[in-house]
């Protein structure tokens, strides 16, 4: 097992300085106190390899206090080396964990997998089979949550690639589904310079945009690939559960993750058509009018800024203004969002008059 602090840039060559093929794949997965679920998530992975080297399967322990690194290393024994232990010298959190991950791949294609998650039977083979035929930059596809629910991961059919890289911003806002394990993303997209926000929460929604514009291509394959756990020690999940203290540190977070997102895509592609513009203030909208429910039951918000200042930050980040995004949403007889918007909006003037 490697002990890490930090770790050199990543060797992008078709076969690395120490000479060993480049795998096809590398499955990151970042662990930190997850000794339940652990074994059930790196079996997964391990029973769908049948013992070839061309895939890569990293676990970065992010100093556990529990037996996370124990169940890793005797996986490791029972599978012969084809598993990669990596700790870091002190717990750095979940954004450092994946950067330094990322930092010691190989692979050709990243998968990140939150480690109390599992594969589903036919994951690899599935995402093998589009990567030899289409190699496309970017594959997007469905999972499970319990109760054995099938949820997707992107609008429309799939099973084609796709250049629309436009449609493919739209359809990840539209679904309001950031996290990073639900796509597989050439190495290069990351470079060297796209990194998760450490120190910060709310890591996949600062990075899942901007890799979205990187791309060339897309494919949404329209199968389940992943098992998703749901625990409430989660982000969102200690997020939603705190009702009687607001979460100054993790809502700033929030708000601040997609600051200057919209700039970047016009730069990128242009400019944002109609449904994408509305896509994207659809999400900050939402996002408005969730965090002004939690700050409304909120017993104690601390020091923390005014909800304005929330409002403010979020509809910086959309294209429409939330006024006119209210107008929108009565265009097209949504006007149960219409009103939830405008009441999160009047509540945030209301307090402001009052202060």
């Amino acid at each position: 097992m490697k002990r890490i602090g930090q770790l050199r840039p990543h060797d992008a060559s078709p076969t690395p300085a120490d000479g060993a093929p480049r795998p096809w794949l590398s499955i990151l997965l970042p662990v930190y106190n997850v000794a339940p679920y652990l074994d059930e998530c790196l079996g997964s992975i391990m029973a769908q390899l049948d013992g070839r080297g061309d895939v890569e399967v990293i676990v970065l322990d992010d100093r556990s206090t529990d037996a996370s690194l124990a169940v890793a290393e005797r996986l490791a024994d029972a599978h012969g080396g084809a598993l990669t232990i990596l700790q870091h010298d002190r717990n750095r959190g979940l954004s450092a964990a994946r950067n330094s991950l990322l930092d010691a791949s190989r692979g050709r294609y990243i998968w990140f997998v939150d480690s109390d998650d599992y594969l589903l039977p036919g994951a690899i083979a599935g995402l093998r089979k589009i990567v030899d035929r289409h190699a496309p930059s970017l594959i997007v596809f469905d999972y499970r949550k319990l109760p054995p629910f099938w949820k997707k991961g992107f609008p429309g059919l799939g099973g084609r690639p796709r250049r629309d890289i436009m449609a493919l911003v739209r359809g990840v806002f539209t679904y309001r589904k950031m996290y990073s394990w639900l796509r597989v993303a050439q190495r290069e997209l990351w470079g060297d310079d796209l990194r998760f926000p450490e120190g910060r929460t709310f890591e996949d929604q600062a990075t899942t945009p901007d890799l979205l514009l990187r791309a060339r291509s897309f494919y949404y394959a329209p199968r389940q690939w992943l098992h998703y756990r749901i625990r409430n020690d989660s982000i969102m999940g200690s997020v939603n559960r705190t009702r009687q203290r607001f979460d100054v540190a993790k809502h700033g977070d929030m708000t601040q993750a997609m600051t200057g997102f919209k700039h970047r895509l016009v730069e990128r592609l242009g400019p944002i058509d109609a449904p994408t513009a509305f896509a994207m203030a659809h999400f900050f909208g939402r996002e408005f009018v969730k965090l002004a429910e939690r700050y409304r039951k909120a017993e104690n918000r601390g020091d923390g800024p005014p909800l304005a200042f929330y409002r403010d930050r979020l509809q910086d980040a959309s294209p429409l203004t939330f006024a006119e995004l209210a107008r929108a949403y009565r265009r097209r007889l949504r006007f149960h969002d219409s009103r939830a918007l405008l009441r999160a909006l009047a509540r945030a003037d209301d307090e402001a008059g009052d202060g």
